[in-house]
């Protein structure tokens, strides 16, 4: 029996891995038309191997992103199976999964160009910007890292409730600490980050809250 779900889970790590390398490739095939769609504007790099290193960081980056889906349903397919049932309600199903894949890409490209034109209207005849692909690259590793979080704080609070509530002080100031390091650097973002992830996630202890107290009845 342990050599059966050793397999299986040989298959899903590999299943996963070729996933990965494919998105890879495809990001890494259509890098420069991506690059254009996410910068209008010309980008400069200051050494030969710059252009290089960037692009594959970029493919090795998103084909990440677009990786998460699928090892999420791998994972699901493996844990999922042996798990009683009211413990398997608490695990997200392909659909939900999926939807929350879309809205953290529709999100992304919102922050990402929002931040992009707010800072590029300080642009004038006297001040041009000189943006090279290593800014560049920076600037989208950044807000990933934002939008992730912003999804995936919430998401372990509904698995993690009652640890969260009892350190409910010290958490709030570790994001802060986190959001200081991966926001862009003005105290406005800072603020408009926490204040969402705050609401988000006392929404979020709220709600298992009823549910929780729902499962207890029955």
């Amino acid at each position: 029996m342990l050599d059966f779900h050793t397999n299986e889970l040989k298959y899903r790590l590999y299943y996963i891995f070729l996933s990965y390398l494919l998105n890879v490739l495809l990001i890494w095939y259509f890098h420069v038309e991506l690059i254009g769609y996410l910068m209008p504007v010309n980008l400069m790099f200051t050494s030969i191997t710059e252009a290089f290193y960037v692009s594959l960081e970029l493919s090795i980056v998103l084909g990440f992103i677009f990786t998460i889906p699928f090892f999420y349903c791998q994972l699901y397919e493996f844990i999922v199976p042996g798990l009683y049932e009211y413990e398997a309600d608490n695990w997200l199903g392909y659909k939900s999964v999926l939807v929350i894949f879309g809205l953290l890409l529709i999100i992304f490209s919102q922050i990402f160009w929002g931040i992009l034109y707010f800072f590029m209207q300080f642009e004038s005849e006297y001040v041009s910007l000189a943006l090279t692909l290593s800014h560049f690259m920076k600037f989208i590793n950044e807000t990933l890292l934002l939008v992730i979080l912003l999804f995936t704080i919430p998401l372990l609070i509904n698995y993690f409730r009652t640890w969260f509530i009892k350190n409910r002080k010290w958490n709030y100031f570790l994001l802060i600490i986190v959001l200081a390091f991966i926001t862009p650097p003005d105290v406005l973002s800072l603020i408009i980050s926490f204040l969402f992830l705050f609401i988000l996630i006392e929404l979020m202890v709220f709600f298992t809250g009823l549910n929780s107290s729902k499962i207890n009845n029955v």
